[in-house]
């Protein structure tokens, strides 16, 4: 079965100094050559693709656009050494807009990026829902990519319902179906907005039946596999997803039919 993992990060700090482990990489900094064997030896490189957004950055993105344009260099770099194995999302910054609009156009239109994300503003500092983001989202449906918005708490999810209201062109994937402790609430927004889907990624999410409520309540059409590599190992949910309790056609549309028709791509 194929897969297409829509949400993972290229971090370039050792994780043990961040405090969480790096799942297949060895000690020591990152960097997409490091990510390239790290994820070629993972169940996903035989199976399919894994979209990557910036991770490190984020939170520095409010010193000046030199950080923006730093992070999503790396990741188009990553994804020009490794196509086979990588899709390139585009993280914005809402404090440098101008620039941020620029960088979408040139990124999707010349680099390939298929998503907008993750759109993280409880690590970022920015406003979730303030003009500058309505002015992405928009800058989204003008290049007909779908965007990915964090969410963990369920002031989260209804900020994503109301950009959702007023962004009904946009598709978009809330990450983590909403949090671990609100995932109720995410799937109630992804339920009542027909343009919002939920990724699986997240620790929490090899556990404690989410992934299995998400299914019951939205159904298979609703629902993307995703990871949030490097903080959660790949082949644990690689696993997890093998394992859940669908049809063979559901698994299929949860693990990469929906992100392929979402993303506009031929797994």
């Amino acid at each position: 079965m194929k897969i297409i993992d829509v949400h993972s990060h290229l971090y370039w700090e050792n994780g043990r100094e961040t405090g969480w482990e790096i799942p297949q990489a060895p000690p020591g900094p990152l960097g997409p050559d490091v990510y390239v064997e790290a994820v070629g030896q993972s169940s996903l490189s035989t199976r399919g693709r894994m979209v990557i957004y910036p991770g490190s950055g984020l939170d520095k993105l409010e010193q000046g656009p030199e950080m923006l344009r730093r992070i999503n260099r790396a990741a188009a770099d990553l994804v020009e050494m490794a196509p086979e194995l990588f899709i390139l999302g585009f993280a914005p910054d809402p404090f440098h807009l101008d620039e941020t609009l620029r960088l979408m156009e040139r990124y999707v239109r010349d680099l390939g990026a298929k998503i907008i994300g993750e759109i993280v503003p409880d690590i970022a500092g920015y406003d979730r829902e303030g003009p500058a983001m309505d002015a992405i989202y928009e800058k989204a449906i003008e290049l007909d990519v779908p965007i990915n918005n964090h969410s963990s708490t369920a002031e989260d999810s209804a900020a994503v319902g109301r950009l959702a209201e007023r962004h009904p062109e946009a598709r978009i994937i809330m990450a983590h179906i909403g949090g671990t402790w609100a995932f109720r609430e995410g799937i109630a927004v992804s339920r009542n907005h027909e343009n919002v889907w939920v990724d699986t990624s997240g620790w929490p999410m090899v556990a404690g039946g989410i992934m299995e409520v998400a299914l019951r309540e939205l159904g298979p059409s609703k629902l993307l596999f995703g990871i949030d590599y490097p903080l959660c190992d790949i082949d644990t949910w690689v696993e997890r997803l093998d394992r859940l309790p669908v049809s063979d056609e559901d698994r299929e549309r949860v693990a990469w039919r929906n992100a392929a028709e979402l993303m506009g791509i031929d797994l």
